[in-house]
């Protein structure tokens, strides 16, 4: 008997396992095709974000060059600025030899622009390894990391080009009498804040967003693997 249904056996063998195979191999080029669009995703938008930073950055900047600087030799310090908010917000070209808040201005520019573009280029390939190592579900560290990706080539671009970085946006207020807030006290007159650009803005904004992730991540209890190779395709249930 079992010799008589031996080959009906195998063909009901054959055709229950028959599409096995067949769905492993949907299965892993699914998740080939989930990890391509991952990667392509997760880099587009260090692309894009980071060149919008660079461009929206260096055009402000050959504006000021073009219609603020000139206005750097008048006499008058009040013919020095544009205002756009009367006694918050002005235009004034200002050049920054320095780091941020003019720190270490004082170098020569021989060791100062090397020193500077070394620095740079070193936090960019740190940023550039942390974001490697993201994955699907932070998409707010990899903006933050993307805006400050822009804003660190946008200022080393200036350093490289001009040995400065071109600095336009200043913030302010006037104080019309003295406050004592008995932590500290403020004298009358102008509060500046440290002229800055679109690419300190961009590190500022990345920076905050940065620091927000790691509290979010730090409650949650996720956040990036230093161990992990990076790049790994989001895992399917």
């Amino acid at each position: 008997m079992c010799p008589l249904l031996e080959p009906q056996c195998r063909g009901r063998s054959a055709r229950t396992q028959g599409p096995v195979p067949s769905l492993r191999q949907r299965a892993r080029r699914d998740g080939r095709e989930a990890g391509v669009k991952y990667l392509r995703g997760k880099y587009l938008l260090l692309a894009i974000v980071a060149l919008a930073v660079v461009i929206l950055d260096q055009v402000t900047k050959v504006l000021a060059i073009a219609y603020l600087k000139p206005l750097a030799v008048e006499m008058n310090p009040a013919d020095r600025a544009v205002s756009v908010i009367d006694g918050f917000f002005r235009l004034v070209y200002a050049e920054n030899t320095g780091a941020a808040f003019s720190l270490l201005a004082g170098l020569p520019a021989g060791a100062r622009v090397p020193l500077f573009g070394l620095v740079t280029l070193l936090a960019l390939g740190f940023m550039f390894w942390l974001y490697r190592k993201l994955t699907e579900d932070q998409r707010l560290m990899a903006l933050s990391l993307s805006l400050l990706f822009g804003g660190a080539i946008g200022n080393l671009i200036d350093r490289v080009r001009l040995g400065y970085v071109v600095d336009f946006v200043q913030w302010y207020i006037t104080f019309r009498e003295r406050w004592d807030l008995k932590l500290f006290v403020i004298e009358p007159g102008e509060k500046r804040w440290p002229t800055f650009n679109v690419a300190d803005a961009a590190i500022t904004v990345g920076i905050a967003l940065l620091i927000l992730c790691m509290l979010l991540e730090r409650k949650t209890g996720n956040g990036v693997d230093p161990k992990s190779g990076g790049d790994e395709p989001p895992a399917k249930a």
